[in-house]
């Protein structure tokens, strides 16, 4: 069952540069016949009323915001999103993710109204996912904390805040699958026949 999660702002960020798939903008790769960004949105809008791309792409259904500091990754995407929302929560995730899961995402928000800490991290095998996660607007100056020491990696972030973290474990190899290569497009193809 779908319902709608009114503190949470969805978030896609399309920042990159895409170097190694020459410059191509991920989010209209097409996979099975629809871009990247339609897989995207089909899933995003059962769940936020508010969805924004924080990029140079744009779509008739969500925001676009460009980084307020570019050049600097994902950080640049998350200080972005949560200077701009007016929610007390982003969820981030990566523009270059066809296959976005909305039993992850519901497994989000549940965690959300139950975990106070100041973020919500996925773990694959172990390993923190950040760019796959649940922010708070409270962690704001500690990225600009870090962004005023130039320091821009997302796990140092983690170190630096208050994160609960969960395993995922439903499928992580297609929930946490991205495009960063040519090959990386066929393997789409392929999986999208089975999801």
């Amino acid at each position: 069952m779908y319902y709608i999660c009114f503190k949470m702002m969805a978030c896609i960020l399309s920042g990159g540069k895409a170097l190694r798939l020459n410059g191509q903008t991920k989010s209209h790769i097409i996979v099975g016949e629809k871009p990247l960004l339609e897989w995207q949105l089909a899933v995003l809008r059962k769940y936020f009323e508010e969805i924004v791309i924080i990029g140079r792409i744009t779509h008739p259904e969500a925001r676009t915001f460009f980084d307020i500091i570019e050049g600097i990754g994902p950080m640049g995407g998350l200080y972005t999103a949560l200077k701009v929302t007016k929610k007390s929560e982003v969820f981030i995730f990566p523009s270059d993710n066809p296959f976005l899961s909305g039993l992850f995402i519901e497994t989000l928000i549940h965690l959300s109204q139950t975990k106070q800490q100041e973020a919500i991290i996925p773990l694959h095998y172990g390993y923190a996912e950040p760019l796959y996660g649940l922010y708070r607007i409270s962690i704001l100056p500690k990225i600009e904390k870090m962004l005023n020491e130039k320091r821009y990696a997302m796990h140092e972030l983690l170190q630096k805040i208050n994160a609960y973290y969960f395993e995922w474990n439903k499928d992580p190899e297609i929930t946490f699958f991205n495009i960063n290569y040519p090959e990386d497009i066929r393997k789409a193809q392929h999986i999208c026949q089975k999801v």
